[in-house]
């Protein structure tokens, strides 16, 4: 049930409806207030945003500004380019941030002519990370040309974030590679992990190689740097060069590692993941990553684990193999591991010894299917798919557990593809008659009505192996009379991913006889549902809808609560109580306001109290906030998403989405600075206490209470 909840504050000065903002009172605070108003529901408000841009304020051009840069409306551009030049320095990088997220080649031309010319360096990092973030190989060469240049007033930090910006987008370059290699011997720890952050974001690319291979001995030096960022970094890079001075550099990056009394988890669990690449390949690497697989640190463990989970398997000689299933065995089985770990072990034991695959059967009927070690142990079966894994798996279609069945569901696919439908369903008739019986099994789980279950039972009906099985059975019309109806009772913002789902199965399927939802599905309130209707309407009839798709998500829950988000002052902080100690968080009305306040809401009502943390990824992220543990839960409704010049660091605290405007109750931590979502997810906080907690926290722990603390200034 779609849940709508406008809460207008009575002292507010402006007044909206969803086709218009009508500006009541003309004050600084008024008109902040309206550009925010304006921002949520994604409206330019016939004309009101462009005034605001050019309003009299340098407050509310600021907040006009951060406000086209979500709305990322391209008509703005010649009422924003103009405040490049501002007197004040806070608006002119609020209109550079907007330019970066408009993101047309019109914005890199202005933003280099101010790249050119201007003086603040807080406006020339905006400058940079807009032009990363829209500028092609032109812009690149000019931005590493203008760094060489004397009187270039841009730090070295800021030029080596955005020359990665650029490489996140896959533009690279050779003078920017030797910038970023000249950079790895600045005297600052922060240029020379960003400048390796740069490299790796480039590689991987014959210049870096030959440069490594070169410079080798700085390498080696980098590999003791005191700067834990630096190093993790390094061993990113080192995982994505295919030669031997490469691997020697990450050995030694490993046995520093071990030796080091300052060893920092995260260098580990990069330095793992390299080394799981290499491995394959060369023996040293290979015995480097083993003896990382007996540290005690559970983040590296499950990051080693992990990296065991595709790809060939490491080389060695048959006492290696050996004694890395001893090892993988000794996790499985330690009960004082997190689950989430010990089912990690049990999908790298199947990779790395297929034969071993009854073991972990064996486990999963005498354990039960009640915990979160059981849909590891699915996974880790089919890896080596057989007759006994596919009847367990099967059985486990319809079970009550949604996550259970959502992992038998999305496993599955495994199993219907050959070889290894071969050895399950051999004959024409086997095959005819399995079709039909995952048919009804298929038919009763969309039914559920379940949006875990829906998203990975119409993935699966997206591929072709088990399309084939469908059509043995002969029920693929059925197939899509059954998608049609789940994307009819689907209903956004609940739902988005699985709408999204359903229709792009639809489209693989072919059958026009889905025309008519589709084009219901246009005018879906969620517009990337829309969308996903127009483009797979547009492979079903060679034409174009996507003029019929409105032009922003419709802003189904609002709540313009000024009152409340005024008296908690600039700078309130929220005090995460959790199973591993508490975590302080300050938080950021000012850049975030109706994350925040939604936020707060939740917690005064309990909603977090008792939920888990149920995403870890080792150096990146934790997240927790999901009323269903499994990450597809929210709080009945969406929020937009908010995004500012606040770029991502180690401890900013981020929300969860599954697109742009899909936001909801799930939030996140970083472990270290993740620039690639800047820009492209709400930063709502930042962790000013208890990081040690953050890092202590693996999947299953849990968030016991969340408290205020208003701004002790006011």
């Amino acid at each position: 049930m779609t849940l709508r909840r406008t809460v207008l504050n009575t002292l507010t000065s402006v007044v909206v409806t969803t086709t218009s903002v009508v500006a009541v009172s003309q004050s600084p605070d008024s008109l902040n207030r309206e550009a925010s108003y304006l921002q949520d529901l994604r409206l330019s408000g016939d004309g009101r945003l462009a005034n605001l841009l050019r309003d009299p304020s340098p407050r509310v051009r600021k907040a006009a500004a951060i406000a086209a840069a979500n709305i990322q409306d391209s008509t703005l551009l010649p009422v924003v380019v103009p405040l490049l030049s501002d007197p004040q320095v806070e608006v002119r990088r609020a209109a550079a941030f907007a330019l970066g997220q408009i993101g047309t080649r019109a914005s890199s031309e202005h933003l280099l002519n101010v790249l050119r010319n201007e003086r603040d360096q807080a406006v020339l990092k905006a400058v940079i990370d807009a032009l990363g973030k829209a500028g092609g190989q032109h812009e690149l060469d000019l931005l590493v040309a203008a760094a060489e240049s004397p009187g270039f007033r841009a730090r070295p930090e800021d030029i080596a974030t955005g020359i990665a910006r650029f490489g996140i987008r896959g533009i690279r370059g050779e003078r920017a590679i030797w910038w970023c290699f000249a950079s790895l011997q600045h005297r600052f720890g922060e240029v020379r992990w960003r400048a390796l952050y740069g490299l790796w974001r480039m590689a991987p690319h014959a210049l870096i190689e030959a440069e490594c291979a070169r410079q080798k001995d700085l390498l080696l030096n980098l590999t003791h740097d005191p700067v834990a960022d630096v190093r993790f970094n390094l061993a990113v890079l080192l995982g994505r060069i295919e030669s031997q001075d490469a691997r020697d550099v990450l050995v030694s990056l490993e046995r520093m590692e071990a030796r080091s009394r300052k060893r920092d988890w995260r260098v580990d669990v990069n330095t793992a993941r390299a080394l799981a690449v290499h491995g394959r390949k060369d023996n040293d690497a290979a015995q480097a990553f083993l003896r990382i697989l007996w540290r005690n640190d559970d983040h590296t463990l499950s990051a080693a684990c992990q990296a065991l989970h595709n790809g060939p398997r490491l080389v060695g000689i048959e006492s290696f193999q050996e004694s890395l299933q001893v090892r993988l065995r000794s996790l499985i089985q330690d009960e004082r591991r997190p689950e989430s770990i010990r089912g990690d072990a049990a999908i790298a034991y199947v990779r790395v010894s297929p034969g071993h695959a009854g073991y972990i059967l064996e486990m999963l009927r005498t354990r039960g299917t009640d915990d979160r070690l059981a849909p590891k142990l699915l996974d880790a079966l089919s890896q080596a798919p057989g007759i006994a894994g596919f009847q367990e798996t099967k059985a486990l279609l319809a079970s009550r557990n949604v996550q259970l069945s959502m992992a038998a569901w999305d496993y599955l696919r495994r199993y219907v593809r050959t070889p290894a439908l071969d050895t399950i369903a051999a004959g024409i008739d086997e095959r005819s008659a399995l079709g039909r019986d995952l048919f009804t099994t298929l038919c009763i789980a969309l039914r559920r009505d379940d949006m875990g279950i829906t998203t990975v039972v119409s993935t699966l009906a997206s591929d072709s192996s088990f399309v084939a099985l469908i059509e043995a059975g002969g029920v693929k019309a059925g197939l899509v009379d059954s998608l049609c109806a789940a994307v009819d009772r689907l209903r956004s913002p609940m739902d988005v991913e699985a709408q999204q789902a359903a229709i792009q199965a639809l489209a693989s399927l072919g059958d026009a006889r889905a025309i008519p939802v589709l084009e219901r599905a246009l005018n879906d309130a969620d517009r990337t549902v829309g969308q996903a209707a127009a483009a797979a309407l547009k492979s079903l009839t060679r034409t174009d809808y996507s003029s019929r798709v409105p032009p922003a998500s419709k802003a189904v829950y609002t709540d313009f609560d000024w009152k409340t988000l005024t008296s908690l002052g600039g700078r309130p902080r929220a005090i995460m109580h959790t199973s591993k100690g508490e975590i302080t968080v300050e938080l950021l009305p000012e850049d975030a306001p109706f994350t925040v306040l939604s936020f707060l809401r939740l917690a005064r009502k309990k909603f977090y109290d008792g939920l888990t943390f149920h995403r870890v990824v080792p150096n990146f992220v934790v997240q927790g906030g999901d009323p269903r543990g499994d990450s597809w839960g929210g709080p009945g409704y969406s929020i937009r998403s908010e995004v500012s010049l606040v770029g991502y660091e180690r401890g900013s605290v981020g929300m969860a989405s599954a697109g742009k405007d899909t936001e909801g109750s799930q939030f996140f931590i970083t472990h270290a600075p993740t620039l690639h979502l800047d820009g492209r997810y709400t930063i709502f906080g930042k962790v000013v206490r208890g990081m040690d907690v953050v890092d202590r926290l693996q999947i299953g722990d849990r968030i016991l209470s969340v408290t205020l603390q208003r701004d002790r200034a006011r």
